[in-house]
């Protein structure tokens, strides 16, 4: 199931009107789908058929190899991990822009997960952007706008990719997990939002321990455990920031349906309804609202590249007041 045919349709016949743009933002998730509208667009880019992309000539069929490439003339670039993509990245980038193309007659750069890239990085994407060479087109990957630099934004074509309605992303997920209970999709569709990459996160293992991690830190939330007890199990998790982020995700989760108990919101997303009665008891409207506000700060300063050990430690300082 191809969730994003309507964006790559219009992409095609906006080639093909030969009105093609040197920079490309797609604002969408930081995963697989984006990374593969990101190839779909290089393919077309670089292809000698008469309809790109064909997906018949060599060049398409070096292109579209799944979720990766074997095009020379396709670079890929990610972030450094707990990190985020340095000024020297970029740096390489603006050395190797100006070198002809191996085959074709332009080369293409991707840089996913570019929410990372620090606002220096930017500054010298930017130059790239002012004065970009004929045989070169960029495509910018990015969960968010706002997280890139107005300048940047003004010189580029802007791919919105979402977020889907409840409908097409349940049917992307039962295709894709044929083997998930239905619960579980029904779940991963309300914890998504619309988020091709929420949703998917939300099956893997790795989902399922943040989960269990989040479990067990919000029953000692509740139980007033206290700021040290709080922070002895959240620093251990803090040193791997995507993982941290998922912890704190599946938290706000949680808090969210003791907080719908308190208001007779929508049912129980996570927890038990048992579950949530004890912790409705265990809370006050307030308290929450205000733990979820720290929350969303947390995660906000961890997009930011904040150090997540200092963000785990200011968090379970206010949480204690729950």
């Amino acid at each position: 199931m191809d969730v994003y045919a309507k964006q790559k349709a219009a992409f095609a016949a906006r080639l093909a009107e030969g009105r093609a743009a040197h920079a490309y933002i797609l604002e969408g998730d930081d995963g697989d789908e984006t990374r593969r509208f990101a190839l779909y667009m290089a393919a077309a880019l670089l292809c000698t058929g008469d309809k790109p992309p064909c997906g018949r000539c060599a060049s398409c069929r070096k292109a579209l190899t799944g979720g990766e490439t074997l095009h020379p003339d396709i670079h890929v670039f990610e972030p450094e991990k707990n990190a985020g993509f340095s000024v020297d990245t970029v740096r390489g980038i603006r050395k190797s822009v100006y070198l002809l193309p191996n085959e074709g007659d332009r080369k293409v750069y991707i840089l996913c997960g570019a929410q990372k890239m620090s606002r220096s990085a930017q500054n010298a994407l930017l130059k790239l952007f002012e004065e970009p060479p004929a045989s070169a087109s960029f495509v910018i990957c990015c969960d968010r706008r706002d997280a890139l630099l107005p300048t940047v934004l003004s010189r580029a074509l802007l791919i919105p990719l979402g977020p889907l309605d409840d409908r097409t992303l349940r049917a992307y997920l039962a295709d894709r997990h044929r083997d998930a209970p239905a619960d579980r999709l029904d779940a991963a569709v309300r914890f998504a939002q619309g988020s091709i990459g929420r949703a998917a996160s939300f099956l893997t293992p790795a989902s399922q321990e943040a989960s269990r991690a989040a479990a067990d830190f919000c029953a000692l939330l509740f139980a007033k455990g206290g700021a040290f007890a709080l922070a002895a199990q959240a620093l251990p998790l803090s040193a791997k920031r995507d993982g941290f982020d998922a912890f704190l995700a599946f938290v706000e989760l949680y808090l969210l349906d003791v907080l719908h108990a308190h208001t007779g919101g929508p049912p129980p997303l996570l927890l038990s309804p048992s579950a949530a009665e004890e912790y409705r008891a265990a809370s006050t409207r307030r308290g929450l609202c205000g733990a979820l506000d720290a929350l969303s700060e947390s995660r906000a300063r961890l997009a930011s590249n904040a150090n997540g050990r200092l963000t785990a430690t200011l968090l379970c300082t206010r949480l204690s007041a729950l």
